[in-house]
């Protein structure tokens, strides 16, 4: 058998039920051939038996025999014998009968991997050549593109171009030089005797928010409505994990390891722009404070300070506007599930800068590694300010993907869905993967601060990789189940 060039499951069942519609047709051949002789024979016959049969009766009635009273006579065993067929006679027919053999047929099971399986059985059982793909091999080729099209228009089509490719790269090239020239580092930084610039975004963000928090005399009007506005949701907002220190009093019921005024707010998972409407709005209406402790320890502990909040819908407003109230203050909001990073005791590859020379030190924990990002800069502000590179990248390949095939999913919008369109989400994949290639180039240019790590890239990145992976997965179902039911369908047909 030549090696199996055809790898999709559709042209494989297509190409075996062409093989079996085609024995069928073959058999069919056959059998009317065959007919078409036996009905020759048979007149040749019928006509030489009307001969004998008239010869028969003239012979009858020249020696006075009435032909018509012959049922009443007996034929004796000897005209019997020499009348029946002989065993050579039938040697001879059968021989001249043409052997019709059964057609073995794959049916539909009811899983369409149970059905591949018989499919790639009789494949090898009767070597069929997969080299060449069934649909454009056997199919006229305005059907053929027809049905291309229509797959594609439903299920969408995978194959890239060179334009694709280059979409890809451009993305991830803009996305890389603003990665490194732009978004940088939280705030400078000596490294090894060498300064490293924080990014002007931050800065501005940085700016922005010591404006809010001390407007001044001077400051603009907007500045201070912002500052009335954060002074009264923190009157408001006040929260049962919001515990800066351990100290008699604070109301916790256990001492929460290696809390702090600089800390408090990553060990807390409440602060987490994210995990904290789940476990923030969790710990209001518990009255608790649930988190990390220094030594990675998850720890959820009450807080006798506060009432418990039953009303969720309260509990929610009341967590959104502590977040706000504390995203303009020095110490910010810690970026997105970096929390999360003290559970790991584990060592990092990182060495964090020591001193003011910013000299390296030896490897830190992951724990470690967070609590250094966060004290110095890693807040909500600068993950906005990472977060224009997964936007640089999202935007330029899907309005380029929009531009290139304008014409194929706008007018069958009725059909495609984007939520299953593989391709697209391949794209951004590979978009995203080279972006975070490039940080590494832009870590290593910052003397392999652990701030330069574009943690916004990251998370988006793995989205992408479970977004592609689930796409797969649907899509994959989808087009089995979609060719059972036809495969099905046309089973039934030829079984009526």
């Amino acid at each position: 058998m030549k090696k199996n060039k055809l790898h999709n499951d559709a042209g494989k069942a297509y190409l075996v039920q062409n093989h079996q519609l085609n024995q069928a047709k073959d058999a069919s051949t056959l059998i009317a051939s065959g007919i078409k002789k036996l009905n020759k024979t048979a007149d040749q016959n019928q006509n030489e038996l009307d001969e004998l049969t008239a010869s028969l009766e003239a012979i009858l009635k020249s020696k006075g025999i009435d032909v018509s009273n012959l049922d009443d006579v007996e034929v004796s065993e000897d005209i019997e014998q020499f009348t029946a067929i002989s065993q050579v006679e039938r040697e001879t027919i059968k021989q001249s009968t043409p052997e019709i053999s059964i057609i073995e047929t794959v049916n539909p099971n009811d899983t369409w991997s149970a059905y591949m399986s018989n499919v790639d059985d009789y494949m090898l059982k009767y070597e069929l050549d997969t080299e060449v793909d069934p649909l454009v091999q056997l199919l006229p080729p305005e059907v053929a593109a027809k049905l291309l099209n229509d797959y594609k228009a439903q299920f969408g089509d995978k194959k890239w171009n060179k334009w694709d490719y280059c979409a890809v790269g451009l993305s991830a090239l803009v996305a890389i030089l603003t990665d490194i020239f732009i978004v940088r580092i939280p705030q400078d930084k000596m490294i090894d005797g060498k300064l490293h610039k924080g990014s002007p975004i931050t800065k501005f963000f940085k700016g922005q928010s010591k404006k809010i928090m001390n407007p001044g005399e001077d400051g603009s009007q907007y500045h201070k409505w912002m500052h009335k506005a954060q002074q009264s949701m923190e009157n408001y907002a006040k929260v049962p994990y919001d515990v800066s220190v351990n100290r008699d009093g604070n109301g916790l019921s256990e001492a929460i390891p290696g809390l702090s005024p600089k800390t408090h707010r990553l060990q807390s998972l409440g602060h987490d722009p994210i995990l904290g409407f789940a476990v923030g709005v969790y710990d209001i209406m518990r009255g608790s404070l649930t988190g990390f402790g220094r030594n990675g320890a998850f720890m959820s502990v009450s807080n006798s300070n506060f009432q418990p909040t039953p009303n969720i819908i309260e509990a929610f407003i009341r967590q959104i506007a502590h977040l706000l109230s504390d995203i303009p203050t020095p110490q910010g909001v810690p970026a997105p599930f970096l929390g999360v990073l003290q559970s790991f005791e584990s060592k990092s590859p990182f060495r964090l800068p020591q001193g003011n020379s910013g000299k390296l030190g030896e490897q830190v924990s992951y724990n470690d590694l967070s609590r250094y990002m966060y004290v110095n800069g890693y807040t909500i502000e600068h993950f906005v300010t990472m977060s224009l590179v997964p936007l640089i990248v999202e935007l330029s390949i899907r309005t380029y993907y929009k531009l290139a095939y304008f014409d194929t999913l706008f007018p069958s919008r009725d059909v495609y869905n984007p939520k299953k369109d593989v391709k697209l989400q391949a794209m951004l994949t590979f978009g995203h993967t080279i972006t975070m290639s490039g940080n590494v180039v832009k870590m290593w240019l910052n003397g392999w601060n652990p701030t330069a790590f574009n943690w916004a890239e990251m998370l988006v990145l793995i989205k992408s990789f479970y977004s592609l992976y689930k796409m797969n997965q649907e899509r994959t179902k989808d087009i089995d189940q979609y060719l059972l039911d036809g495969w099905k369908s046309i089973s039934a047909n030829c079984v009526s």
